[in-house]
């Protein structure tokens, strides 16, 4: 599901930059799947529902 994400926006180096930041922003801390979903559209400042619906995990 994330590879699928990641290959609509830019493929490899997206990927790097997403984790990366997505890993300096929440190490040490626990997040769900609301949260998880909050980040990633406001890091691709997208709105998201439909592909996260898609895979059935909603908000």
């Amino acid at each position: 599901m994330l590879w699928k994400l990641f290959e609509d926006r830019g493929g490899i180096k997206v990927a790097e930059e997403f984790l990366k930041t997505y890993f300096h922003f929440y190490q040490y801390k626990e997040v769900d799947t609301k949260e998880f979903i909050r980040f990633t559209e406001y890091y691709f400042d997208e709105e998201l529902d439909s592909f996260f619906k898609k895979y059935n995990i909603f908000k």
